[in-house]
């Protein structure tokens, strides 16, 4: 770890910590964008909102019950649970932010 940071800091970067909450992802968009990593609900909320206005872009790489085709309520509940405090991030996340 100590050769990592080193390469950073020879880089101009620096090594954040953030807790590791279940909000890390959405800490690490507030750390990275010079905010405070208590301001990570308002980037979980963004990401939401953005996957409910664009719900084609991201339900091809969501898993719903085996064998069934999804719906708009299978990705509503979805979004529901990704909304909440301590719920992680995956790869649709990662696509909306």
């Amino acid at each position: 770890m100590a050769n990592f940071a080193r390469s950073l800091r020879l880089s101009g970067l620096k090594l954040f910590e953030v807790e590791r909450d279940g909000n890390c992802f959405f800490r690490a968009i507030a750390t990275g964008l010079g905010e405070h990593q208590g301001c990570h609900a308002s980037y979980r909320e963004r990401v939401g909102a953005h996957m409910e206005a664009h719900p084609d872009d991201y339900t091809p790489f969501l898993t719903f019950r085996e064998g069934d085709e999804e719906d708009d309520a299978d990705f509503e509940q979805y979004l529901s649970r990704m909304r909440r405090d301590g719920e992680w991030a995956g790869q649709p996340e990662l696509l909306a932010a």
